[in-house]
């Protein structure tokens, strides 16, 4: 029993050193647990997007736009270049129209 004992707080005696080794190799900052491919950018969101740079998810996460209509501005992204160009997609009516244009500019 005297034994078991011993090998147990040596176990435990390990991992507080490897606890430490970590801790002192990290400083508990995240940025080193990083890959140096990882580019952090501060993102702010100014309230529209750019229609050119919008993803299908942003596009679903309009209100009123469902997954059917943001799924057809999506796959006709290239050929739309402004407002009038959205009224020529299916599902798109007046309604939707003034919808995206609260959240999307087509500049930049």
């Amino acid at each position: 029993m005297e034994e078991k004992k011993k090998r147990y707080d040596l176990l435990l005696l390990f991992l507080v050193f490897l606890f430490l080794i970590i801790q002192a190799e990290f400083n508990f900052n995240t940025s080193k647990c990083l890959p140096e491919s990882f580019e952090q950018k501060e993102y702010i969101f100014t309230g529209k997007y750019v229609f050119k740079d919008i993803t299908l998810e942003q596009l679903d996460d309009l209100p009123k736009i469902s997954f059917k209509d943001a799924k057809n501005i999506y796959k006709n992204k290239d050929g739309i270049k402004s407002f009038e160009d959205l009224k020529k997609i299916k599902g798109i009516k007046e309604k939707k129209l003034e919808i995206l244009k609260r959240y999307i500019v087509f500049s930049e």
